[in-house]
């Protein structure tokens, strides 16, 4: 990984500005065994619950693919600069969770390009085969900030590849005031940098005040799939939540075993959580699925970081 972060702290793509970007058509696969000790660590961190130790969180396929999706932003013809992207949306399917011990194969490609407000969002696919079995699928969605030229402008449409959450809609289901779990969390100065140690995710933006601002943020800014993965362990420990009628027991076995579902967990990371900070995670479970906010209290205003919802299929 340090060699990899060298190569994003180099790396130029040779792109000309007026020329719209074009994602490659690489795909990466490697074989891998989990090391039980990582992931244990891992999992430590985020609160991942003992009922279900001996399966993977749900968001540890980032952490897996994380070194063949940043050497796939290191190299021509990939066109932005690797090092200051925003990771704004993450979409997980689950199917089954693997062991802690199991073997893998995982896959690594590039799916979509839009363009965005503040610049480009591209889409980074990851699978985690067993046996030749999907058991999970994970897509990144990062932002590159740049302005767009004139010509880029009218030959391109707004972003329309992010996870399809109604924000209106959660509105109103966090609205409804029977919200089943809700816990404030504080988030450490240190939590960007204990986050690296265990994900492999250094970031500058993330690691100190220094580091963040050289990228244009104010102060480090927490890891979005920091965020999310603590959430999905608070929200799916609670015998309170569940999907629908499932309950968190019977969610266990869902994870589990392989049956014709799976549960999908959309989320959009909707501003920089700055550490260090105080945040609380609300959910409730409503017309059949789990919805998650995180959001703190500024003085008369609330400002929310995350967004998740969690759907069984």
């Amino acid at each position: 990984m340090s060699m990899n972060l060298l190569r994003a702290a180099l790396y130029r793509p040779k792109r000309n500005a007026l020329s719209l970007p074009i994602l490659p058509s690489t795909e990466l696969s490697r074989e891998f065994e989990i090391a039980p000790e990582h992931c244990q660590r891992y999992q430590q961190l985020v609160a991942w619950k003992p009922g279900i130790a001996s399966l993977i969180h749900p968001c540890y396929l980032q952490v897996l693919t994380l070194p063949m999706q940043l050497s796939m932003m290191v190299r021509e013809p990939f066109p932005f600069k690797a090092l200051g992207l925003v990771h704004v949306a993450n979409e997980i399917d689950v199917y089954r969770l693997p062991e802690q011990n199991a073997k893998l194969v995982l896959k690594t490609k590039f799916t979509s390009l839009e363009k965005h407000k503040r610049g480009w969002v591209f889409g980074l696919r990851s699978e985690a085969y067993v046996d030749g079995q999907l058991m999970q699928s994970a897509t990144s969605f990062y932002l590159a900030r740049e302005r767009h030229q004139e010509e880029q402008a009218s030959r391109t449409t707004e972003s329309s590849i992010l996870p399809s959450i109604n924000m209106s809609q959660l509105q109103n289901e966090l609205g409804v005031r029977n919200e089943s779990l809700c816990c404030t969390y504080e988030f450490e100065s240190n939590s960007g940098r204990e986050y690296a140690r265990a994900s492999g995710d250094y970031n500058p933006i993330h690691l100190t005040k220094v580091s963040a601002k050289l990228l244009g943020f104010r102060a480090a800014i927490a890891h979005g799939m920091y965020t999310k993965a603590l959430g999905l362990s608070i929200a799916l420990s609670n015998k309170n939540v569940g999907l629908g009628s499932i309950n968190s027991v019977q969610l266990d076995h869902l994870f589990a075993n392989d049956i014709d579902s799976k549960v999908t967990i959309e989320t959009q990371f909707l501003q920089a959580l700055y550490l260090p900070n105080s945040a609380q995670f609300s959910a409730v479970n409503h017309n059949n699925r789990l919805v998650q906010v995180l959001s703190s209290q500024h003085r008369s205003k609330t400002r929310e970081y995350l967004k998740t919802a969690i759907t069984l299929c």
